[in-house]
């Protein structure tokens, strides 16, 4: 996948994409080279990302919260 694709799958112009990844790759969170990506750590990438596995589960996440404190039975 080239840097433009890449920007236009997710939004930002190839430049800014470009910019991203040199500095994922200077931080070491990402190893390139050519068109391809390799990602040496995953736990540090989703640690320093923020990334929250339940996202897309938030209906899920919520019946189990009021579960847990009684409001679902």
């Amino acid at each position: 996948m080239t840097q433009e694709q890449l920007g236009d799958a997710t939004g930002p112009t190839a430049v800014h994409v470009n910019r991203t990844l040199k500095g994922l790759a200077m931080d070491g969170l990402i190893e390139r080279e050519r068109r391809f990506i390799r990602i040496p750590d995953w736990e540090r990438l989703r640690t320093i990302a923020g990334f929250n596995e339940t996202y897309l589960h938030l209906d899920q996440v919520a019946v189990r919260k009021a579960a847990s404190i009684g409001f679902v039975r």
